[in-house]
């Protein structure tokens, strides 16, 4: 009986690491589910500077538009994000997304440090809903650091 309680533990205990303080992740058949804001996600993987079409036709007239710098994570490995039946915008269900968009606030301050880095991106998750969007699904990052796998 003890042994099976030692077990459980150290199962739970294995779950914080993985998944830290992520409450909106869910592992059902070997694929993670995420949920959209107000949840907090964590995210891993690559952080790069790509440049995007935007105004004024975001791709539709090319020799027009301007090139913007958008900031994405390539993830490590696949998510999935659940939609919110609730929700007016995060209510589409979205598999097998390998790619994010980060919306970055004032308080991040010199991303460029992290380019080209694997780094750890903590914050809401959300429904693309405008030009400017260029993932399905983007996140509010409110934490970027670098990624440090714990010994």
């Amino acid at each position: 009986m003890r042994l099976r309680g030692l077990f459980f533990i150290l199962v739970g205990f294995i779950f914080i690491l993985v998944w830290g303080d992520n409450a909106s992740a869910i592992e059902n058949n070997g694929k993670v589910w995420l949920q959209y804001e107000p949840n907090i996600s964590e995210l891993s993987g690559m952080l790069k500077k790509e440049k995007k079409y935007g105004p004024p036709n975001y791709g539709e007239t090319p020799h027009e538009d301007k090139l913007i710098e958008v900031w994405m994570i390539r993830l490590d490995l696949p998510i999935n994000v659940k939609g919110d039946g609730n929700s007016q915008t995060n209510t589409e269900t979205i598999e097998g997304i390998k790619e994010i968009q980060l919306v970055l606030p004032d308080k991040i301050k010199d991303v460029n440090q992290f380019t080209n880095q694997k780094v750890k991106v903590k914050g809401g998750l959300f429904q693309a809903v405008s030009g400017h969007h260029f993932t399905k699904v983007l996140i509010h990052a409110d934490e970027i650091q670098v990624w440090r796998r714990t010994p």
